[in-house]
């Protein structure tokens, strides 16, 4: 509702869209080398849920907000789990997530 929403924007779509590419490129690149700092590490998470994908894998945020994930421990199942908060050892760090084994009891 302001003014500058009826300017009309001269950039060519072409520049809009290399411009967006490269940032997305940047936000990439960024977060992969952020969560290396995480690998090999011991990261709390709180659980969520399951993984969209399998049903057998933790879903959960560091405290970072970082996506976590991780099997099931034998014994328990994701209700039990569910608001608890468990320790992952990471051993896999992504652009967009972690992932590992949880390491000692809920919490």
């Amino acid at each position: 509702g302001t003014p500058a929403a009826e300017i009309e924007d001269p950039t060519p779509h072409e520049v809009i869209l290399e411009r967006f590419n490269r940032l997305v490129k940047v936000i990439e690149t960024t977060a992969h080398e952020y969560n290396q700092g995480e690998l090999h590490t011991v990261v709390p998470a709180l659980i969520e849920g399951t993984s969209k994908k399998n049903d057998a894998v933790l879903l959960g945020k560091s405290p970072k907000n970082q996506t976590v994930h991780a099997p099931i421990p034998e014994g328990y199942s994701i209700d039990q789990l569910v608001g608890k908060i468990v320790d992952v050892n990471v051993d896999v760090a992504k652009t967009w997530y972690l992932s590992g084994s949880v390491v000692g009891e809920p919490r």
